[in-house]
């Protein structure tokens, strides 16, 4: 397990170089986020995030990663925005189930600084998160 987490961070480590590369960003969404706020609803129940999270984004490709009570969460992989549509295609992730997975998620930019998305993981789990540039 812990081989796949330091691969994680060697992989996270190269897209924030490649991303540094560009003087001047295509993607309004490049760049460094933290979640700060987040609502999880499923048929039963709605629930609050209780763990931040960062995520990492260059011209194509994103990687998130958090320590949790229960260990480290991460992935990451490609993704498209066409403004108003925000599209991740699941590569790699500590979850084998959650490979090759494709989330779509409505976006609505608050200048260059907030990104909320709203969309469903799955069938049962509508999320809302908030981010928060942090470089």
């Amino acid at each position: 397990m812990w081989i796949r987490v330091v691969g994680f961070c060697l992989v996270c480590i190269a897209l924030v170089l490649i991303g540094c590369e560009a003087a001047e960003h295509e993607s309004p969404l490049a760049g460094a986020w933290e979640l700060r706020e987040a609502t999880y609803t499923t048929p039963d129940t709605s629930m609050a995030m209780e763990e931040s999270m960062v995520k990492i984004l260059t011209e194509t490709h994103f990687a998130f990663g958090r320590q949790g009570e229960e260990g480290p969460f991460a992935g990451g992989g490609r993704y498209e925005f066409d403004g108003e549509t925000y599209t991740e295609f699941v590569d790699y992730h500590i979850d084998s189930e959650a490979l090759n997975e494709t989330l779509t998620f409505e976006v609505e930019l608050q200048g260059d600084s907030i990104w909320v998305h709203r969309g469903n993981v799955g069938e049962n789990l509508q999320l809302e998160e908030v981010w928060h540039r942090i470089e």
